[in-house]
């Protein structure tokens, strides 16, 4: 990455790195339920009772994970770049951009040039137009840019 330099910030806010869900009782419920299946499964059709340790503790680390706040960060799209969570990315480290809208959910999503990873920033309320706009100074759009099919999920099961 290249290192930032000290050019004008053409748009900034604070954001969750990811949406904060409310995860009632049947959320809850439905983890256990699954934990508690998976681990049968382990016991009684496998018989191999370090595969039931694992799913216990699986099922463990995912309701300790519900319990986390999601961490608030800065994003700041610059002349030069964007800077992510105090991580600059110059534009020559991005092949294109993408803004992504499902329901109320929006987010700017980056390709990365070296490697194959996309880097997901939340807009919130920020008018997805604006930074379309901004970029497409910088980055070509990418019409084919799609959610990877995990992170959808994720979101979906609230994660």
């Amino acid at each position: 990455m290249a290192e930032q330099n000290n050019s004008k910030a053409l748009w900034q806010w604070e954001t969750f790195v990811s949406p904060h869900h409310s995860r009632g009782l049947w959320w809850h419920v439905g983890v256990g339920i699954i934990t508690l299946g998976l681990v049968a499964y382990a016991v009684f059709y496998e018989e191999s009772w370090s595969m039931a340790a694992v799913m216990g503790l699986l099922g463990l680390m995912v309701f300790l994970y519900s319990k986390e706040a999601p961490r608030k960060v800065s994003i700041t799209i610059s002349e030069a770049g964007v800077d992510f969570d105090n991580k600059f990315y110059s534009y020559q480290d991005c092949k294109s951009f993408w803004i992504l809208q499902e329901g109320s959910y929006q987010a700017l999503c980056l390709d990365l040039a070296k490697s194959r990873k996309t880097l997901t920033l939340p807009l919130e309320e920020i008018s997805p137009d604006e930074i379309r706009e901004l970029l497409l100074k910088h980055l070509p759009e990418n019409s084919k840019g799609h959610e990877l099919f995990v992170d959808k999920w994720a979101r979906r099961l609230k994660f």
